[in-house]
């Protein structure tokens, strides 16, 4: 078998659980990609100075004419909850396959990469093609082995806490 790297994107808000797993993530609905919150300064080219801007997370939903993982369930909630703008804890989940071989894939070798937890999110929908912001005050980034090193943001002050 050929190998091959593996990234998938899962989205969990809370109260409208997927009824699907997901790579093995229960509760959690596939989505085609996910730009996550940038932790680290960035160097202005002119001044040369770091600078710390932290955008919102987001995302874009699969498109599929099938049901396979929930992903019509979910269109359907995305127009619900961007019209509501009511606050909802999202947990955004890029997961890795391990193993590289698509012959040896399954539940047990997808792992947590990038993990981003909003606690007090609304669901905007962006106007960039069809994607989706997460808009929160607040928000947690992990990243490394099963995304345990923690990075805290308070997207209001534009500081890390």
């Amino acid at each position: 078998m050929t190998d091959r790297s593996t990234d998938e994107y899962l989205i969990k808000i809370e109260g409208h659980d997927s009824k699907y797993k997901p790579r093995g993530f229960e509760g959690f609905f596939p989505v085609n990609f996910i730009r996550f919150t940038d932790t680290f300064p960035t160097i202005d080219d002119y001044s040369r100075e770091a600078t710390s801007t932290f955008d919102l997370p987001r995302f874009s939903p699969e498109i599929s004419h099938n049901n396979k993982d929930g992903v019509k369930e979910f269109a359907e909630l995305l127009i619900k909850l961007a019209s509501e703008k009511k606050l909802y804890k999202v947990t955004l989940l890029k997961v890795k396959n391990e193993s590289h071989k698509k012959d040896e894939q399954d539940l047990k070798t997808w792992k947590k990469d990038i993990e981003q937890e909003c606690p007090d999110a609304t669901i905007l929908k962006s106007k960039h093609y069809g994607d989706y912001v997460v808009k929160s005050k607040t928000g947690v980034v992990g990243t490394g082995e099963d995304a345990l090193t923690k990075t805290s943001i308070d997207f209001e002050n534009q500081i890390i806490v």
